[in-house]
């Protein structure tokens, strides 16, 4: 839904479009973005920018790195407020100098998601709340691996139970995706599909399993389990009948080949013929690899 509002951002009083994109970098309460000081943005010696605001449920003043693209809106909003004459010292007054109600942002958002009918997955007409795009921010925090002590700070949380909420939220979204993978895309590294066992391999018990005993591999999974100890073939991951990958991987094997095949193409050139027939086996493993991703069930 943020993706269709997104969309048609451009539509809305420069004033609101300029409240949802800090909105959705920053994730801080309406209430915190309705107070915002004039003298909010800063810069150090790198060229940083920061925003500095207070937060409502710990009452304490925060600072936060932005990007170049929201300091860009706050500075902005800052000439616009200017221009208009106005005394205020906040960065979002209203015709009288005074705070924005919250009110007036969520009609105006919602005004614009009736006229082009954005719509849930149930095809409900939906109605935005300002805390979404808090929430959405929480959890692409998780879904970038930010440590959860991090995200509390950030985000001005009392205590780790709502970061953890976010986390929770994650878990949900990536089993849904997992289920999506289960079905016949799990192949060895000859690009031959594995059976699976249909009693363990239920997205619930596979997410589960590869959080806790996954072992560190950036493009599958390795089938030794783990009380085995440590791998005998460590780096040797496209040459090992243990391998074992899926489509949530594929953009990895591309990049992967592509790589591989420029380092042959080197070694061709160079005569390095050692270097280019070691290199030879792997790019057949990843080409039967992606052939048999991108075509699960041929």
């Amino acid at each position: 839904m943020l993706d269709q509002l997104n969309q048609h951002l451009h539509e809305l009083k420069p004033w609101w479009m300029r409240m949802v994109l800090i909105l959705q970098e920053c994730g801080m309460r309406i209430n915190e973005l309705l107070q915002l000081p004039m003298d909010c943005l800063s810069q150090d010696a790198r060229g940083v920018f920061y925003l500095r605001y207070l937060q409502g449920k710990v009452r304490r003043e925060n600072t936060i790195p932005v990007s170049q693209a929201i300091a860009r809106v706050v500075q902005e909003q800052q000439e616009a407020v200017r221009a208009r004459g106005n005394a205020s010292t906040l960065l979002f007054p209203n015709e009288r100098g005074r705070p924005t109600r919250q009110a007036s942002f969520s009609q105006a958002i919602n005004h614009l998601a009736y006229v082009h009918q954005i719509k849930d997955v149930t095809g409900k007409l939906f109605r935005f709340q300002s805390h979404q795009f808090r929430h959405t921010v929480g959890t692409r925090m998780i879904n970038l691996g930010v440590p959860h002590h991090i995200i509390q700070r950030y985000l001005g949380h009392k205590g780790p139970e709502m970061t953890s909420r976010y986390a929770h939220i994650h878990d949900s979204t990536m089993r849904e995706k997992l289920s999506e993978y289960l079905a016949g895309t799990l192949v060895d590294v000859t690009g031959k599909k594995v059976m699976e066992n249909t009693a363990n391999d239920t997205a619930e018990l596979q997410w589960f399993s590869r959080n806790v005993l996954a072992q560190a591999l950036t493009n599958g999974f390795c089938s030794i389990p783990t009380v085995a100890g440590p791998c005998p073939h460590p780096n040797a991951c496209l040459n090992c009948a243990h391998f074992r990958t899926d489509i949530t991987f594929l953009d990895v094997h591309r990049s992967e080949l592509r790589e591989t095949e420029r380092v042959i193409a080197k070694a061709d050139a160079n005569g390095w013929v050692r270097q280019s027939e070691m290199n030879q086996r792997k790019r057949e493993n990843l080409v039967n690899i992606i052939t048999s991703l991108e075509v699960p069930n041929a």
